[in-house]
């Protein structure tokens, strides 16, 4: 059982919805999920969604944030600030982590479709043997 460090929520406008990405960080790794609120959600609405929904979120696979703790070379350390000051999208990396996400679930999806349509083509093909058989006897 990994023991939770940090959350964070952020809300945006992602035309034409409004939307909320959850992000939180474990031991070593980082999830994150997305939710769509619809129309601008006021501080209480998100309170009480937090409160009540939070459980029922489904979060990506964790993704190693390369908190490990290790000795960096200083210059390689300085570079590295270097590129975290420079103003960039906060949201990038669970952007990156939800999509990865949705790629997943979009195979499960593709795979379930694919087994509902051969048993739906299989029920066709019975019901046309059936059929066939009905007219071969004069009814």
């Amino acid at each position: 059982m990994s023991i939770f460090l940090r959350g964070q929520l952020t809300v945006f406008f992602e035309s034409p919805y409004w939307v909320g990405v959850f992000e939180r960080w474990t031991e070593g790794t980082f999830q994150a999920s997305k939710v769509t609120f619809g129309a601008e959600p006021s501080t209480a609405e998100v309170y009480v969604f937090l409160m009540n929904q939070y459980k029922h979120l489904t979060f990506s696979e964790g993704v190693d944030d390369g908190t490990a703790v290790k000795t960096i070379n200083p210059k390689r350390l300085q570079r590295a600030i270097h590129r975290q000051t420079i103003d960039q999208d906060v949201r990038s990396k669970a952007q990156a982590v939800i999509a990865a996400q949705y790629e997943a679930q979009k195979c499960v999806r593709r795979k379930a479709a694919k087994e509902r349509s051969a048993l739906t083509a299989a029920a066709r093909y019975e019901q046309k043997q059936v059929k066939k058989k009905q007219k071969k006897r004069g009814h």
